[in-house]
């Protein structure tokens, strides 16, 4: 395991209940959780190096379960239910490769995490794009694909993984990836959660990204978003993992 992608799980709190598989996660017997030492103003979050380095000098990140319930946000208008469960939604798209966690915790009672929840997953290729619809960037017409799109459902830990690649943007519209909650029968939570600004600049730096220059919207100026997202919970946790990344969000629903 990649030693940024192991302090990552670590300060999830699933390190030991959650060793990361080419196949997903497995349980074990180790500790749950890690008490953090506090980070000066300033340093979490930071980006990857451009440099490949073999050092245990591990990035900040802290994704420390929270009994929060998360914020709704509008599921916008390129929603579909693709029916398919699938960890690797990714299909034929190019872009730097996204290994994201996503956990889901009950926030009445003990704060547990959530078995067996259907978590819905879906967000633009590297050009802005949704798959399913016409009209989009640079007039591409996706009718009929279902790149990027897909369900997962969540381990005894309430982790849902996903194999992906890192959001591209579109005018108007910070980085963000869309999600629902569902259990049961019902929809628990229809939202989106986001990425620190500056390691996405760090991201696009890469191709296919830096094909399009000049991104048009950050995260404090976001029409969706309007504010910081780490202020609701909102903000993923993201480290380097090999030539691509591992990103982490804690999701809180009532049921």
């Amino acid at each position: 395991m990649d030693l940024k992608r192991r302090e990552l799980l670590r300060k999830m709190g699933i390190l030991g209940i959650a060793l990361l598989t080419a196949c997903g996660i497995r349980s074990s017997d180790a500790p749950k959780s890690q008490t953090l030492t506090p980070t000066p103003p300033g340093t979490a979050n930071k980006p990857p190096s451009t440099a490949t380095s073999s050092s245990a000098s591990l990035i900040p990140l802290d994704d420390t379960p929270v009994c929060v319930l998360t914020p709704q946000a509008t599921g916008g208008p390129f929603y579909f239910d693709t029916n398919r469960i699938r960890q690797n939604i990714v299909e034929d798209r190019i872009g730097a490769p996204l290994r994201m966690a996503v956990r889901v915790m009950s926030v009445d009672g003990d704060c547990a995490p959530l078995k067996d929840a259907l978590v819905d997953l879906w967000h633009t290729d590297a050009s802005g794009a949704y798959s399913g619809y016409p009209d989009q960037p640079g007039g591409q017409d996706t009718s009929g694909q279902t790149f990027l799109r897909g369900i997962q459902v969540t381990d005894t830990d309430g982790v849902a993984m996903f194999d992906t690649i890192y959001p591209g943007w579109y005018p108007g519209r910070t980085v963000h990836i869309h999600f629902k909650v569902h259990y049961g029968n019902n929809t628990y939570a229809t939202s989106q959660f986001y990425f620190p600004d500056d390691f996405t600049d760090v991201v696009y730096t890469r191709m296919p990204y830096r094909d399009r220059p000049s991104r048009t919207t950050r995260n404090a100026d976001d029409s969706v978003l309007r504010g910081d997202p780490a202020e609701r919970n909102l903000l993923a946790s993201v480290a380097e993992d090999g030539d691509g990344y591992f990103g982490a969000i804690t999701v809180g629903v009532t049921v």
